[in-house]
């Protein structure tokens, strides 16, 4: 299935449909309260060091998967470790001594992403081009290359694996698209495609009040990303997070079911710039006398602009309940706590729930993992809201209704 971005108006029409119809729908509030006894006593600055260099703490230790005997598996990207934890979050171990990293040889490991678990066995661990299985010991499995970064990724057997993620080339639009990706033979299938078209000029020009014409092109805030997540059917959902639509497939990844979500539009920045009169060309052309040539030599530098907002549907991360229910993060139109609202394994939007976080930062912002809802609880990866010094922990937090 293929899709392109449809533009602000289709969007914009769609969104005001969608969220119309879910009007109605309850909506509650959930205060976070920490587990205190949850992982207490541990070193959090030793278990979950500060790495030098670029990247966040949370980017470091990206995601977790929970065993059903409560043990916790928490990946470090940074040195390709796994970390163990029981089931009251106490550290257990390292399974190596050492992170493997070398990105010129597919033997040694190189910054994993994504972690899942399959059937209590296997770990599943994304690359940026790779997917790799290990036992719970650590040893691997088996491995296959793909072409592209994988984003998010769902086993739905030994074998195979749904996985989400984009194709970055210099000469053509950016791709996301939903694949399953089958291990043993190393080749995947594209079951859900997008299109997103670098920005282009429109070619509708106006004159405005001070002679100058502006130009509109699409600068949108946030990335587009793909997901997939689990159904309680034994197949998986995939979303693309700047289209309201959501794919249910089964275990071969053949397609069952659609339904649009009922987001609230969010808020995205669109830019206008200035289309160059001559004497501005005049005035650039002395200032271009002190800025450094590129490679091609020529002067590059942004033109004055400003930033009406628009709206269009757009929500920013997905995650899964004990029930199958599908949790749905979305940007709110006001407010700095998370959203997010409850569909049904159908479809159904069930209620809105806004999220009130008090001193800690949740992993629920684009492209972020480590969550995990298990009836009035939730597991996450957390760190205090304006700590000086690192604070990253896995916690667990009673979800208590307001």
């Amino acid at each position: 299935m293929s899709k392109k971005n449809f533009g602000f108006l289709a969007l914009l029409g769609l969104a005001v449909l969608a969220y119309a119809s879910g009007a109605d729908v309850a909506k509650t509030t959930v205060r976070l309260v920490p587990d205190r006894r949850f992982g207490a006593g541990v070193d959090w600055n030793s278990v979950f060091p500060q790495y030098p260099g670029g990247g966040s703490h949370r980017a470091t230790y990206k995601d977790f998967v929970r065993l059903s005997d409560g043990r916790f598996f928490v990946i470090d990207s940074r040195t390709y470790n796994f970390l163990v934890f029981d089931a009251d979050g106490k550290f257990i171990k390292k399974l190596w001594k050492k992170g493997r990293r070398n990105p010129d040889d597919l033997s040694i490991y190189n910054r994993p992403e994504w972690l899942s678990l399959w059937a209590d066995k296997y770990l599943f661990v994304s690359e940026l081009g790779v997917v790799r299985v290990f036992d719970l010991k650590g040893r691997e499995i088996r491995h296959v290359v793909i072409d592209h970064t994988v984003e998010c990724l769902f086993p739905l057997n030994e074998g195979r694996v749904a996985v989400a993620g984009w194709v970055l080339r210099k000469d053509l639009p950016i791709r996301y698209l939903v694949a399953v990706v089958d291990l043993e033979k190393g080749a995947e299938t594209v079951v859900m495609d997008s299109i997103e078209s670098r920005p282009t000029k429109k070619d509708d020009v106006l004159d405005n009040e001070n002679g100058k014409k502006d130009v509109t092109i699409s600068l949108p805030h946030a990335q587009i990303r793909p997901f997939v997540r689990p159904t309680s059917e034994g197949g998986f959902l995939a979303g693309f997070t700047n289209w309201p639509e959501i794919e249910v497939y089964d275990k071969t990844g053949k397609p069952i079911r659609t339904y649009m979500l009922k987001t609230n539009p969010a808020v995205i920045e669109w830019a206008q710039i200035a289309v160059l009169t001559p004497r501005r060309m005049e005035w650039e052309a002395e200032i271009a006398k002190s800025l450094p040539v590129g490679k091609d030599g020529k002067v590059h530098f942004f033109g004055s602009g400003r930033f009406p907002i628009q709206r269009e549907p757009y929500f920013y991360n997905l995650y899964n309940d004990k029930s199958g229910n599908l949790l749905v993060f979305f940007f709110p139109s006001e407010g700095t706590n998370p959203v997010y609202q409850v569909y049904s394994p159908a479809g159904e939007l069930l209620r809105e729930v806004v999220v009130e976080t008090g001193d800690y930062l949740i992993p629920f912002s684009p492209g972020g993992a480590g969550a995990l809802f298990t009836d009035e609880s939730l597991y996450t990866l957390a760190e205090k809201r304006g700590a000086k010094e690192p604070s990253l922990q896995l916690m667990k937090f009673k979800m208590v209704e307001q």
